[in-house]
């Protein structure tokens, strides 16, 4: 589409569900032998939903940090026994529902505000009170320099459509070889806010410990090390060999609204090679 383009160095760079988008498009152009010309610089992916089934340990998570109780707790770990089950059996839209009742028990028994943040709920980027200036995120993507710009065309955006129901068999699907067979050949960075509910931290890094050796292996293994923003202490790095594993502190699931210039340094430090420094 961008052919002009193609001399300049490539990053794939997605967040939440795109994660495993960007893992998907990396795999075929690394797969297809007619795409041999287009080079992956790297891969980075924020809060991603990649591995659904090493994800459905809500339950214990949240009764940790005491957001439900034993009760609420044993009737998500239901759920949970439900959704791998429906994985195991390839019927991911019965996964799918096990996965969304689990956030719906979640919201109705702690009338919690939002799945995205933890704290205070309050980082939902297409709600209409979050605003970009005086204008609101949803009405900026809908202007016409905005539609321009993003090559979208005047086709109207709708969050629950066709293509969102479309795509609910994908959801539960796991890109866990994928991400297993990249790392081996690009530089892959990926980061988590710590007070994301959807894609928790900690039930992140079970994918990461699980991925095949030598990674998993020596995740466990490695030393996880103090990481500052402008002498500020914004989080935790990890790095063995292509694969960085980042937790940002004080961020949701959408670290770019919730520490954008904490995200930034990150991304400009790993695009310029310099994550490790």
């Amino acid at each position: 589409m961008f052919p002009e383009q193609r001399p300049n160095p490539f990053y794939i760079i997605a967040e939440s569900y795109g994660g495993k988008f960007a893992l998907s498009l990396a795999s075929l152009i690394h797969n297809d032998k007619t795409l041999a010309d287009i080079k992956i610089d790297g891969i980075a992916i924020g809060n991603g939903f990649l591995d659904p089934e090493t994800l459905l340990c809500y339950g214990d998570f949240l009764y940790q940090i005491g957001l439900v109780d034993n009760n609420t707790k044993q009737e998500i770990n239901k759920l949970e026994s439900q959704g791998r089950k429906a994985i195991h059996d390839k019927h991911f839209v019965d996964a799918f529902y096990a996965w969304s009742g689990i956030m719906s028990t979640f919201i109705e028994q702690t009338q919690f505000p939002s799945l995205y943040n933890i704290i205070d709920g309050d980082t939902i980027p297409w709600n209409s009170t979050n605003t970009i200036g005086d204008v609101s995120y949803i009405d900026l993507l809908q202007t016409v320099d905005s539609r321009r710009a993003l090559h979208i065309g005047d086709i109207e955006y709708t969050s629950l459509g066709v293509i969102y129901y479309k795509m609910i068999p994908d959801f539960m699907t796991s890109v866990k070889e994928q991400l297993e067979q990249l790392v081996t050949s690009y530089p892959i960075l990926v980061y988590n806010g710590q007070m994301d509910l959807v894609v928790a931290y900690p039930l992140s890094v079970n994918l990461y410990s699980n991925m095949k050796s030598p990674y998993g292996a020596d995740y466990k293994k490695a030393i996880r090390k103090p990481w500052y923003v402008d002498k500020k202490l914004a989080g935790y790095i990890k790095t063995v060999g292509n694969l960085t594993e980042v937790m940002v502190r004080n961020a949701g699931h959408l670290v770019s609204c919730d520490k954008p210039e904490v995200l930034y340094d990150l991304i400009h430090k790993f695009i310029t090679k310099r994550l490790n420094q």
